[in-house]
């Protein structure tokens, strides 16, 4: 909420259906899961891709 009020954009990591993130984020990633150790598991993988392709896109 608080980057909402600085005009950033947000992206959710979240289980699956988004829940409330789903109403506050820009763009909500959900992985298949809904038991909260599961869905942290789930986006280990999209999170080091997302890492990965932060940097590939900055540094080259």
């Amino acid at each position: 909420m608080t980057a909402k009020l600085k005009g950033m954009k947000t992206v959710g990591l979240t289980g699956e259906g988004g829940g409330k993130m789903r109403e506050v984020c820009d763009a909500c990633i959900c992985v298949p899961a809904s038991f909260t150790p599961d869905v942290q598991e789930l986006h280990l993988p999209v999170y080091h891709c997302l890492c990965r392709m932060l940097e590939e896109a900055y540094f080259g």
